[in-house]
This record gives structure tokens, sequence and C-alpha cells, in this order.
């Protein structure tokens, strides 16, 4: 099945990040759960897709349509910190539940996820609001009767379909099993050293915006990246990561 990243945040260098501790620091920078779902996924999963937006951000849900159960979720932040954060920990506590009986957000669990592993018995700042999740909630829960599952696509010319395990070379093995945070997580170390490397620009000038099909890398350049050099970057970065990661890997700039 596809991945889908990530607007997934620009690299965060925001002054307040250092305001919070340094776990949390780590968790914004590198979420487990950010990325984008699409009905390409529910094709190839037959599960449903549930997605519900606002200022914060948007959620996706594949739901197994016999249960209810969120099977994976996935979320886009629009780059608040806390967004971040309280998305990140409301896919975590989601999966593996059935979202008709999900009625109300639990901001205390989600709390403990986020305080797991820090010396503290709550939240030592004030921006986490958790109770932007309750307006999405009532969204997703509201388009569970409308949730419908895309048509298989595994025979169509051109669909996707990840080589079995028997058939995948020393390269596959390496790449493919990997997870989406995996994967974002291997590009993401590419560009960070690449780009200021081998550029005039830094690697907060473009960011990782989707990952297709295991192979289809795609970015997305601010304006401070001028035309002529968008090829060049594409160049580099599709060298490093099909001699680094996989040499099928294609990287190309995503539509506006």
């Amino acid at each position: 099945m596809s991945s889908r990243v990530y607007n997934f945040s620009k690299r965060i260098t925001s002054p307040y990040l250092n305001t919070y501790p340094p776990i949390l620091q780590n968790r914004i920078r590198k979420p487990k759960f950010r990325g984008q779902l699409t009905k390409v996924d529910s094709a190839e999963s037959q599960l449903g897709l549930l997605q519900a937006g606002n200022g914060e951000g948007t959620l996706y849900l594949l739901i197994d349509p016999q249960t209810s159960i969120a099977k994976k979720a996935r979320f886009l932040s629009y780059g608040k910190l806390s967004s971040i954060l309280i998305f990140d920990a409301f896919c975590e506590h989601i999966k593996d539940k059935a979202i008709e009986t999900y009625d109300r957000v639990d901001y205390k669990l989600l709390q403990q996820l986020l305080l797991e592993n820090i010396d503290a018995t709550e939240l030592p700042f004030p921006q986490i609001d958790f109770e932007t999740l309750d307006d999405l909630l009532k969204k997703l829960r509201a388009n569970l009767p409308k949730m419908q599952v895309s048509a298989p696509i595994q025979n169509q010319v051109g669909a996707y379909k990840r080589k079995a395990k028997e058939d995948m070379n020393e390269r596959d093995l390496n790449w493919l099993p990997l997870s989406a945070p995996q994967k974002i997580a291997q590009i993401e170390m590419i560009i960070s050293k690449l780009v200021p490397e081998r550029t005039s620009y830094l690697a907060e000038d473009l960011e990782l915006y989707n990952v297709e099909r295991d192979l289809n890398v795609m970015i997305r350049f601010n304006e401070k990246i001028t035309p002529q050099h968008r090829a060049l970057i594409i160049q580099y970065l599709s060298e490093a990561c099909q001699a680094e990661l996989h040499p099928e890997i294609i990287v190309s700039e995503v539509s506006s």
C-alpha cells in the first residue's frame, strides 16, 4: 500500500520549539503518524477513507467497513507546533479503535501519551489545545455513514502492486518494507545534508511533500528557489536517493 506524505512539515526552525521538552521537540520534528491517505490507499487496502480538516490541519483514517475500526491514521498539520503534537497523539490513540464508538477525545490519555518518558505530571506549556480535535472527530463520525471503499485497482493498467517478498532483491528488502515514517526519515536526512552542501539554499527551502507507491518522492519548493535551479536540485536528490536508498526512486516536483 502506498504511503502519503507529508506537508508535512517543513523543517521546524521556530524559536518556540525550544519551549518544549527535548522529547517533544523530537516528536515535533519527526512525528510518528504524519502523512496523507488517499483513494489509492483505500483501493489498495479495500478500507474506507475518512478525512476531516480545519484551520489546524487534516486527519486521515482508513476504516474497516465491517467493524468501523481505524486500521491506519495519518495527519497533515499547517505549521503550528502544538497541532503536530496533538494530531500525532490522536493518530496513535485512534488506531485499532472503532470510530463509531469513539464519541469523545480523551484529553488525559493523549496528554499521557505525550508525557511518556517526561518527568512531569502535566504539560508544562499552555500552547497544547486538545479541543481542536473535537471538531475534527465530529466531522469524521458524521462522514462515516457516507464512507465508500474505492474500487480495487490491482488489475488496472498502470496500477502499482508491490513485489512479493520472495521476488525482492537485497535493495528491495532494505527499502520497500519500511514503514512510511522510516522512509520519510531517510529521505529527509538526505535532503538536510545534500541541499546545503551542493547548493546555495537551505534544506528548509524545500519540503518533502509525498512518497507515493514506495518509489515516487515528491517535493515542493518555496519561492526562494528559482525555477532554473529546481531541475538541478531534483537531479541531485534523485541521484542521492537512488544511490543510498533504492535505484528506482524517482524525485519530482509536486504540482502547485
